[in-house]
């Protein structure tokens, strides 16, 4: 997915996508690109955030967004957090990946604003053929 990816956010003048990570519905890596000069953390932010999604089930987004909605959610995602050893990353960018109806993994990606992110994660799904989740 990276390919499109690229082109997407050179098309949008984005900062360089410094890191796309896919998992299969086990949290297993698939595939993954980074381009020179990336942020050396930029490979675990997206790897968390595409791990988060297959862990919990959600869109990292939707994560975010149920983080703190209400107390007992926010002890939830901190205990997930923590017996995940810290693999979850609850900022957009992360989505589920769907053939049809069946959830096959999940994408992080990582290196420019948050909903950057959703945006060049969205459109390499797309554009291999695949639907999403958010």
């Amino acid at each position: 997915y990276g390919d499109h990816r690229d082109l997407h956010g050179r098309s949008r003048r984005q900062r360089q996508m410094c890191i796309r990570d896919r998992l299969d519905t086990r949290g297993i890596l698939v595939s993954s690109a980074m381009e020179d000069n990336s942020a050396l953390i930029r490979p675990d932010i997206a790897f968390a955030k595409a791990w988060g999604c297959i862990g919990i089930g959600f869109s990292s987004r939707a994560i975010r967004d149920l983080y703190g909605a209400q107390p007992e959610q926010t002890h939830f995602f901190n205990a997930a957090r923590a017996i995940s050893g810290n693999k979850i990353a609850p900022s957009p960018g992360g989505i589920i990946i769907k053939q049809g109806d069946d959830v096959i993994g999940a994408v992080g990606v990582s290196g420019d604003l948050p909903d950057r992110d959703e945006i060049c994660a969205i459109a390499g799904v797309e554009a291999a053929g695949f639907t999403y989740q958010i």
